[in-house]
């Protein structure tokens, strides 16, 4: 990431904010030599604007890699996968192959598990999505709280706030 973007400071403002529901979201550790792929879109309108943030951590919690990036003009569900697909990306570049994917999009995460969706433009990124967790040695897919996948949020959101 070439931006010094304050997380810290912005996800210490999302955890303070008294409108969100869920406060005791705990982290819970991957396996032992596994890594922590958490995901999330973004999107200003549906269509709209859409960004994509990936954090990924190792077993006791501490920051391997992230990445961001704009999605385009697309709806918040495309987001979601672009979010995926690019984090799977970067840990297979990385020669991460072991992975627990962490996700808020219920959406996306049963689609990727019964690998197929209702909506055709999700759909049609079925194929790439397989492909990339072929390459992988072992992983595990898991839903998360809005609250506890906060970082991956806050760097879907600031890429669409500086664009």
């Amino acid at each position: 990431m070439e931006q010094g973007w304050n997380l810290k400071q912005s996800s210490l403002h999302r955890l303070e904010d008294k409108s969100i529901g869920r406060k005791n979201v705990k982290c819970c550790p991957s396996p032992s030599d596994w890594k922590r792929l958490n995901f999330d879109g973004a999107s200003h309108g549906n269509l709209g604007l859409s960004g994509f943030g990936d954090v990924v951590r190792d077993e006791d919690g501490s920051l391997v890699g992230a990445t961001c990036g704009l999605s385009g003009i697309v709806s918040n569900n495309v987001a979601e996968i672009t979010a995926l697909e690019e984090g799977l990306n970067w840990v297979i570049e990385n020669n991460h192959l072991k992975v627990v994917i962490k996700g808020d999009s219920q959406i996306i995460l049963n689609g990727v598990t019964k690998k197929y969706f209702t909506n055709w433009r999700l759909n049609e990124r079925i194929p790439r999505i397989n492909q990339l967790l072929k390459k992988l040695e072992d992983y595990q897919v898991k839903h998360i709280y809005r609250e506890g996948n906060h970082v991956a949020d806050i760097l879907a959101n600031q890429v669409l706030i500086e664009s």
